[in-house]
């Protein structure tokens, strides 16, 4: 899934490193065997100011399309490696406030990001069905998979 693109992005980030852990060898015997890190993801702390007609599509974005934040999705917005497509999903609810009465909102929310983006990008939903060699897609397609 992707952002979608009449959404804007968000009016600030902020990056907070996670730690890192490092898995051990699955064999204890081998003694020369490097130990294997875990992937690059990091929590993000993200403002959006939106007008009211942009915050209820953005609402509906989230509770639909997102599974009520639940879902990964694909989104350009500046990293600190520079700019480019990372997956993001959000960790809790997001938290709404008014500014000032003047009919925009800003939206806060925390989210999870890996900086590689390799999951699926095409939108909708799929389903491998068993032992058939098709994809399944949510419009009713089939796809026939080349073995």
């Amino acid at each position: 899934m992707i952002y979608p693109s009449v959404l804007p992005c968000p009016a600030s980030l902020t990056f907070v490193p996670r730690e890192r852990r490092l898995l051990p060898t699955v064999d204890p015997l081998v003694n020369n065997a490097r130990q294997v890190q875990l992937d690059d993801v990091s929590q993000v702390r993200a403002t959006f100011v939106l007008t009211e007609d942009k915050a209820q599509v953005w609402s509906d974005w989230y509770e639909t399309d997102l599974q009520e934040g639940g879902a990964w999705f694909t989104a350009s917005w500046p990293l600190p490696q520079g700019r480019g497509p990372a997956n993001w999903r959000m960790v809790g609810g997001p938290s709404w406030a008014l500014l000032n009465g003047a009919g925009q909102w800003q939206v806060s929310v925390q989210f999870e990001v890996q900086q590689r983006a390799d999951l699926p990008s095409a939108e909708g939903s799929f389903l491998l069905l068993e032992d058939s060699g098709y994809l399944l897609l949510e419009s009713g397609d089939r796809i026939r998979l080349e073995a």
